[in-house]
C-alpha cells in the first residue's frame, strides 16, 4: 500500500502542521511544499517539516530513562549504605526513577520537535509569499 502525501499549496495551510498532537491527524505521509513555490531551501524546509511532524521523542526518552536509572541506582545505593532504605526500597526507587525519566524525557522531546516545527513553519512563511492575490485564502467574519 502506498501512503499518499499532503502537498501544501498556500503559506496558510502550514498552521495546520503545527496543531497539538492530540488534535493531529494520522497517516498524512510525505508532506511536500507546491511545486509553485521556488525557494534554494525548499528540499531542506520539506525534510525538516517531515522529521519534526512525525518525531516521536524517543531518543531525548531514552537519555531521560539511562540518567534516572544511574542517578535512581545510586542514591539507592548510598541510602541501603546508610541503613536508610530497605532491600525493596532498593530495588523500587531505580525502576521508578526509570520510569519517570523516560516520561518526562519523551514529553521533552515532543516539546522541542514541537517547537521546531513551528520555527521552521514560520521560517517559511516568511519566505514564501503568494504571487497573485487570487491565492490569498477567503476570510470570512461574522
Amino acid at each position: 500500500m502506498k501512503t499518499q502525501g499532503l502537498q501544501i499549496n498556500h503559506p496558510s495551510e502550514l498552521n495546520s502542521l503545527t496543531s497539538s498532537r492530540l488534535f493531529r491527524k494520522p497517516g498524512r505521509g510525505i508532506i511536500r511544499l507546491s511545486p509553485e513555490f521556488k525557494h534554494p531551501e525548499k528540499e531542506r524546509w520539506e525534510t525538516a517539516i517531515n522529521r519534526y511532524y512525525y518525531a516521536c521523542g524517543c531518543p531525548t526518552s531514552a537519555n531521560g530513562l539511562l540518567l534516572m536509572l544511574v542517578l535512581g541506582l545510586g542514591a539507592s545505593f548510598a541510602a541501603f549504605a546508610f541503613d536508610a532504605m530497605s532491600l525493596k526500597q532498593l530495588i523500587t526507587l531505580p525502576i521508578v526513577a526509570a520510569i519517570c525519566g523516560a516520561v518526562i524525557g519523551k514529553l521533552a522531546g515532543l516539546a522541542n520537535a514541537n517547537r521546531r516545527l513551528t520555527r521552521i513553519v514560520h521560517t517559511i512563511q516568511a519566505n514564501w509569499k503568494p504571487d497573485d492575490k487570487l491565492e490569498d485564502p477567503i476570510i470570512i467574519c461574522g
